[in-house]
């Protein structure tokens, strides 16, 4: 931190710690303080999440190691041929050109979705040259989730595909929009299945993935940056380790509120963190990239088909100008608060739907799995027993003292 200070504030003479990422992001420091700004006032919309989450794991309140728990995942699946026409129908039914850039994946054989041993895991997509279809891959299992991924890296493709009349250097977006339409895509996704989908377990499996997911990409990156902003403050006043512990803990205490149980050593929780030392001020990229996309959809809601060519505009540019520059041309103020106040209100209504699902408490249902598997087995015992204690009469065991293991 001492190092980063000395090159950028006292020899490049940048006004702030925050200020060398910004520019290296191309975003004005107003627009990444409003960012900041707004995500802190939304705090408790996650702390309402974790709150409700509780009641889904048969929990009180969550601890602070509870917060990426699996609620109970439907058991629902989708074929892969099913899932591909689901992603190709939600894109369709946003804007025909956006289905028929995704379709060429297929038509081009550039997607791999088989598992097989030896395949790398996770999912990518890989656009290599402008004038090529880009590669995706995944490894899909057919659940609801790994739909919502094909989407994603489908958006992706497509973001490469819009951009391709760009050179090699600036096809590929600035890391502040290179989620948009990989985003966009999966949120048009889960809306067609929000709207269509009747199994109230594939229901919740969705909208909890994507609260879980919010929460590590925006607010858990927006509050590290504003830990690395008062940390590098705190460094400049010769600040000890336990110092910036103690700070890291008061963080946490805003961002969780009364919502979890929070234990004191989760205050060396940022020692762990990699990018804090090798690139401060990165994380914020995550919360600004994720927040625009809900921004932007949020904005689809509210003005509909003149929306389009508007967001097709952002995605056409890919890198060539600087994210506030394109974002303007379709006018998006990202210094307004009113913007990203409008992601928040997304991940609002994901609570709200949420809340409105029936909870069956999960010590019931375990106990009711655990009487039927028992009940048969409870005979077996007792046969045994029986069996036992004649092999007992007829000969005394040999062998080990009862209690030893």
């Amino acid at each position: 931190m001492r190092d980063w200070h000395n090159e950028n504030i006292n020899l490049r003479k940048f006004k702030n710690a925050i200020a060398p990422r910004n520019l290296n992001n191309d975003v004005p420091d107003e627009a990444v303080e409003t960012l900041l700004g707004v995500a802190r006032k939304n705090a408790g919309i996650f702390q309402r999440y974790f709150r409700m989450k509780a009641k889904y794991v048969g929990m009180k309140k969550l601890r602070r190691y509870d917060i990426y728990a699996p609620v109970a995942a439907s058991k629902k699946t989708y074929k892969f041929d099913e899932a591909v026409n689901m992603v190709l129908d939600a894109f369709n039914a946003f804007e025909p050109k956006v289905a028929g850039l995704a379709k060429r994946v297929f038509d081009q054989s550039r997607i791999d979705s088989e598992i097989r041993k030896g395949k790398r895991g996770g999912a990518f997509c890989w656009g290599f040259l402008p004038e090529e279809t880009p590669y995706v891959l995944v490894n899909y299992r057919g659940t609801g989730r790994e739909v919502a991924t094909l989407a994603h890296e489908l958006g992706h493709a497509i973001h490469a595909m819009l951009a391709s009349h760009h050179s090699t250097f600036t096809f590929h977006s600035s890391l502040p929009l290179a989620e948009t339409a990989s985003t966009f895509a999966e949120m048009i996704l889960i809306d067609k299945l929000l709207a269509e989908e009747k199994d109230e377990s594939v229901r919740r499996d969705i909208l909890f993935k994507q609260m879980d997911d919010a929460y590590a990409t925006i607010m858990r990156q927006s509050y590290f940056a504003l830990f690395e902003k008062t940390a590098h403050e705190l460094v400049q006043k010769n600040a000890s380790v336990d110092d910036l512990s103690n700070a890291y803990l008061d963080n946490l205490k805003e961002q969780f509120g009364d919502a979890l149980d929070l234990s004191d050593e989760f205050k060396w929780e940022w020692v762990g963190i990699p990018h804090i030392f090798q690139v401060p001020f990165y994380v914020y990229a995550y919360a600004f990239g994720q927040l625009l996309v809900l921004a932007l959809y949020q904005q689809f809601k509210a003005e509909g088909e003149s929306f389009k060519p508007k967001y097709l505009k952002i995605l056409s540019a890919g890198g060539s100008e600087a994210p506030e520059k394109i974002l303007s041309e379709a006018g998006i103020n990202i210094r307004d608060p009113k913007f990203w106040q409008g992601g928040f209100d997304v991940l609002e209504k994901l609570v709200s739907e949420l809340e409105k699902l029936p909870v069956e408490k999960p010590a019931a249902k375990a106990k009711k799995a655990k009487t039927v598997r028992r009940q048969p087995a409870l005979g077996k015992i007792k046969a045994a027993k029986k069996s036992v204690k004649k092999v007992s009469k007829a000969r005394p065991a040999r062998g080990r003292k009862a209690g030893k293991k």
